[in-house]
């Protein structure tokens, strides 16, 4: 049986075709990859001012924690700003008190018009009962009734300069539009100066220093990268004809190409929603034709992310690192 050459040769052919078919098969149904990397966040480090970098107070691969001081910015001129905007603020103040006491004159004298205005009015009905009876001349009659007319008219004058007063003063208290400016602009400029000291917002490694004294830096341009040791990760690229087995929740363990023999527990934090394929449609809206394979397709891979647990060692992960991730069921 199988004697010739011929048959042999198909035999083996077969036979090498299935053990490779049976091979990509359990690839591609292993709840195992070595396709991992390690993640974290990276923080780009800006400052938020311009100015010129006075000190730099940390290098590259230095641990920092939450609030250390990485590097300085001359504050200078922010230190005058906050000092034009305390006398501005001042400024603003005392004219708001000059003009309370301006409001405060002008109702003294409205009220000095009114009283005017009621003796007046008085005067003129009693000198009109009089003038009746004839017991007053024409003259003072008249008299009387002008300045009735006068005190009326200062009333009126002395109501409107209190109101033009009270407009100048503007809202009382906290809400007063130039109080409220002026307290603005002093906050805007205590705020730059507090930003002439840049400060870390995690506890992490400093992964990059773009930076030296005497360096001149602009706002949003990032000029040290930090890594959030406290927010790293593991992501691990799994064959499509897996997925449907892996659950967020599910426990894993994570082996380091570094250090194969120690592995770190964790779980599913979450499972990709979407892939790079060559599947989907450019952005010219065209789509890509598919690699296919004269005998076999290739599933595609998913990242799946792995947190590790709180009591493993993350002091030896580097964002970037190789690693193997299992899913244990």
């Amino acid at each position: 049986m199988f004697k010739s050459k011929a048959s042999r040769t198909v035999l083996f052919a077969i036979f090498s075709s299935l053990i490779v078919i049976f091979g990509i098969y359990k690839y591609n149904h292993q709840l195992s990859t070595r396709h991992g990397v390690v993640r974290a966040n990276i923080i780009d480090v800006a400052p938020q001012v311009s100015g010129v970098v006075t000190a730099v107070n940390v290098k590259h691969n230095q641990q920092v924690k939450k609030g250390e001081l990485l590097f300085s910015i001359d504050n200078s001129d922010y230190l005058l700003e906050v000092q034009t905007a305390k006398a501005n603020l001042a400024n603003v103040e005392q004219q708001l008190l000059e003009q309370d006491a301006a409001i405060i004159s002008a109702k003294a004298t409205l009220k000095n018009a009114q009283d005017k205005y009621s003796y007046a009015q008085s005067n003129f009905n009693r000198i009109k009962n009089l003038k009746q009876n004839s017991f007053v001349s024409t003259n003072d009659f008249q008299q009387s009734e002008t300045d009735l007319n006068v005190s009326r008219g200062n009333v009126a004058t002395a109501q409107a300069q209190l109101q033009q007063a009270i407009a100048r003063r503007g809202a009382l208290g906290a809400d007063n539009a130039q109080l409220m400016a002026a307290k603005a602009k002093l906050a805007k400029a205590e705020l730059d100066l507090s930003r002439t000291n840049v400060y870390a917002s995690v506890n992490g490694k400093i992964a990059t220093v773009n930076l030296n004294q005497g360096d001149y830096v602009h706002p949003g341009s990032a000029v040290l990268a930090e890594v959030d040791t406290q927010n790293m990760w593991v992501e691990g690229a799994f064959p499509e004809t897996v997925i449907d087995g892996i659950r967020v929740g599910d426990k894993a363990e994570v082996y380091l190409m570094s250090d194969t023999g120690v592995g770190y527990k964790g779980h599913v934090s979450s499972v990709g929603a979407a892939i790079n394929s060559k599947e989907l449609p450019n952005p010219g809206l065209i789509s890509q034709l598919p690699q296919v394979f004269d005998w076999v397709r290739l599933a595609e891979n998913i990242p799946v992310n792995i947190h590790l647990d709180s009591e493993s060692d993350m002091s030896h992960f580097i964002p970037g690192q190789s690693a193997t991730v299992k899913i244990l069921k």
